[in-house]
């Protein structure tokens, strides 16, 4: 009896081991990647950052699922100095910052590294300072 144990044993072995796997198809990661960026960071940002010729200057940016963006920025202490700009977000490689292009102006270009639920204004694409006084934060 223990003699014909092995060789059944060693036979289930094989027959399991030689019998074919069920592929899966791969899952696309950059479209979910894609659309991870656009959820995660969609929706409106505000904040006052420096100004060299007034007392600071109020944002608000609205992120649309489109990739477009709303700015309104308002000069504090001036008149009359609230300027509307609208436009397309085009996102980096990594998906951290994105490049503001106002439709009106092709001149008034906006880079924003966007962490943790805020959105840094910085000099360009890949700047890593982040200076808490160019915050806006989610609302």
């Amino acid at each position: 009896m223990k003699k014909m144990m092995l060789p059944i044993m060693v036979t289930t072995l094989l027959a399991v081991s030689c019998s074919k796997k069920e592929e899966h198809a791969p899952i696309s990661t950059e479209e979910n990647s894609e659309q991870l960026v656009v959820n995660e960071w969609q929706g409106t940002y505000e904040g006052i950052v420096p100004c060299a010729s007034c007392e600071g200057i109020k944002k608000e940016l609205t992120m649309n699922a489109d990739n477009s963006y709303r700015m309104v920025s308002e000069y504090l202490g001036e008149k009359e100095a609230q300027f509307d700009e609208q436009g397309n977000v085009e996102w980096d490689a990594t998906k951290k910052f994105g490049t503001f292009k106002d439709h009106k102006d092709t001149t008034n270009v906006s880079v924003f590294r966007f962490e943790n639920g805020s959105a840094y204004l910085v000099s360009e694409v890949g700047d890593m300072e982040i200076k808490q006084e160019y915050k806006l934060t989610k609302k």
